[in-house]
């Protein structure tokens, strides 16, 4: 049987994760998910989805083919009996199970014996310290002894070359790995955006210490003392909110909006109309904000770091500056802010970029990779 009949053979698949896409915590994780689950159910293949129940959300429901099971509403309890409802109920020999991990992993190799593939955005790794201080070296060190320990042999799908260098990094020795990158097409975008008439720069992102939008603002101060009308927006909400709303005012920053979530109408509107998108992430798996503002014709200023240098070409589709240093960040920013012309002609490259990265062609990849676990007897 060759690889391709092995695909067309109608299979039960499994997708493990902590959210789904109608999750109020969903990311760029559950959007990959969900371009994927969706595919695959069009494909003719028996598409189940495992994750946590949101307050509200039903235990069970059928959305685009797929068969969407919510067990416990806090993470790591859903986590927990997401696992113990695998191995009693879920469990079927015949069934592919494809764990998706930007997180904790599941564990599934300890009740999984038949085709497993491990979708990995990133590594945690340093970030598990940058999140939760002294107290997150103990993440990092269980991090790596439970891949090593537990995960060694499995197929894995990577979304970057930085996931995958990591990967080999940890020592992990993966049977088989293929980089699936993120698609972008999800979005129409415009080659020919109305920008705002002042300079204003956008921050896509979760509020959580990892995601250092504290370096921004801290940069923001230098901006502002050079660009009196510079306007930054950070669109996004988490757990630092509080300590950023404090920040804003001790450094007494005069045009920064906090707006939190934003509508997919109004989020669409801010990439069209923004000059340039910050993005100072500790790490990434890829940069999916980045190629989403792409799309929109705005390049990217970000940290030159593991994901973000492989979404950017730099001083191409936008500029890598160094993680955390905050001259960097308002000298960058200064600088693409006061030429307009330089911020159109990144923004020009940027779209033509993002066209490159389509959901169908990361589904071709992932394709791959299926095919592989799939064709093995």
């Amino acid at each position: 049987m060759t690889s391709t009949d092995s695909f067309r053979q109608r299979r039960r698949v499994l997708f493990v994760n902590w959210y789904d896409h109608l999750d109020p915590k969903a990311g760029g994780a559950e959007l990959v998910l969900w371009q994927l689950a969706t595919r695959m159910s069009r494909a003719g293949h028996d598409m189940m989805v495992l994750v946590r129940r949101p307050k509200g959300a039903a235990s069970r429901e059928i959305v685009d083919g797929c068969k969407i099971v919510r067990i416990g509403s806090n993470e790591l309890l859903a986590m927990f009996l997401s696992i113990l409802f695998y191995a009693i109920r879920l469990r079927r020999r015949d069934q592919v199970v494809v764990e998706f991990v930007n997180k904790i992993p599941y564990l599934i190799p300890l009740f999984r014996p038949g085709p497993h593939i491990v979708f990995q955005h990133h590594f945690n790794s340093d970030a598990w310290v940058k999140e939760f201080g002294p107290f997150g070296w103990l993440g990092r060190l269980l991090e790596r002894w439970v891949y090593r320990l537990f995960y060694r042999g499995r197929d894995w799908a990577v979304v970057s070359n930085s996931t995958l260098e990591e990967l080999h990094s940890l020592g992990i020795s993966p049977r088989y790995t293929r980089i699936v990158p993120n698609g972008a097409d999800h979005l129409a975008g415009t080659s020919s955006p109305e920008k705002f008439d002042a300079p204003t720069a956008i921050v896509i992102s979760r509020l959580r210490k990892y995601k250092s939008v504290d370096v921004v603002l801290r940069a923001w101060q230098g901006v502002e003392a050079r660009l009196p009308d510079a306007r930054l927006l950070v669109v996004g909400s988490g757990p630092e909110l509080a300590a950023y709303e404090d920040l804003i005012a001790s450094q007494r920053l005069k045009h920064v909006d906090l707006i939190g979530h934003a509508a997919r109408d109004h989020l669409e509107e801010l990439l069209t109309r923004s000059w340039v998108l910050l993005q100072p992430s500790f790490k990434e798996g890829w940069g999916l904000t980045v190629m989403e503002a792409a799309r929109y014709s705005t390049p990217s200023i970000a940290a030159d770091v593991a994901g973000l240098r492989d979404s950017i070409v730099h001083e191409s589709t936008g500029v890598l500056v160094p993680y955390g240093d905050i001259p960097a960040w308002t000298r960058a920013c200064v600088e693409l802010l006061t030429q307009k012309g330089e911020c159109e002609r990144l923004g020009r490259n940027a779209r033509e970029w993002s066209e490159r990265f389509t959901w169908d062609q990361t589904f071709s990849e992932f394709l791959e990779v299926f095919e592989h676990v799939t064709a093995r007897p």
